[in-house]
């Protein structure tokens, strides 16, 4: 048998209705929600007649400032863009005092760029709120940009993408969760189980230190939340591991 020490993840179920108790726990901020939604479809035009070029939004995807803060864990929305788009220094920035979300991944799927959501229990939990009450959230984009007239519409290049916030109506008619099966309830990202149980919650970027996870090194999922730390796994390591797991019951 592999001597292997293995690692408990929580996971999330998906609901489309939710009981009592998660109530409770998605409240206190004991669980939150997460779902994956269209964010844009490129290049557009969106209702305020403004086109973003899909190779642009790329590169502002892209940008080492956006990947950090997906990385550490760290790119929060608000509820609404900032009032007055013409404040630059509200503009970009998110004060923690709004945050009432974080993005957690964004790629694109062909011509629309996707992203995932976790709501944040901070700042009166608002997002998970609504959700419980019944909304199907919205977001939009909050960027910077040189604009140009190009083929009777206002085009963005060189674009800086600062958020993505949630709100009422999107530029972008389907910037929204289309079903309440789209949402999943579900813990903290990570916490470790060395048989006994500690009751520490760490988010994934800190995990990896804590775990001491090497550059040549990986997390493995047995399956049901449980992981193994491995090295430069093949296919016959991973059937081996899958042996193990499928033994284990």
């Amino acid at each position: 048998m592999l001597n292997r020490k293995i690692y408990r993840a929580t996971y999330a179920e998906s609901v489309s209705a939710v009981d009592k108790s998660s109530i409770h726990e998605l409240n206190s901020g004991e669980k939150v929600f997460e779902f994956d939604t269209v964010v844009i479809k490129l290049p557009g035009p969106t209702r305020n007649k403004v086109m973003y070029p899909l190779e642009e939004m790329k590169k502002a995807v892209a940008s080492a400032m956006v990947q950090e803060l997906l990385n550490r864990g760290a790119m929060y929305g608000e509820g609404g863009h900032p009032l007055n788009p013409k404040d630059i220094d509200r503009w970009v920035v998110v004060p923690m005092d709004k945050a009432q979300f974080k993005w957690t991944k964004l790629w694109f799927d062909g011509d629309t760029l996707m992203g995932r959501v976790r709501t944040y229990p901070g700042n009166g939990n608002l997002l998970a709120k609504a959700i419980i009450n019944g909304e199907l959230p919205a977001f939009s984009i909050r960027v910077l940009g040189s604009e140009h007239m190009e083929n009777g519409y206002r085009t963005l290049r060189d674009i800086i993408l600062i958020t993505i916030d949630w709100v009422n109506y999107p530029g972008n008619p389907n910037s929204y969760v289309p079903d309440s099966k789209e949402f999943m309830i579900s813990d903290a990202p990570l916490f470790t189980m060395d048989y006994d149980y500690t009751g520490r919650t760490v988010p994934k970027g800190e995990s990896y230190n804590l775990l001491d996870v090497k550059d040549n090194e990986t997390l493995v999922s047995l399956g049901e939340g449980y992981f193994t730390k491995v090295s430069k796994i093949d296919k016959d390591q991973r059937s081996k591991l899958k042996a193990f797991r499928e033994n284990a019951f």
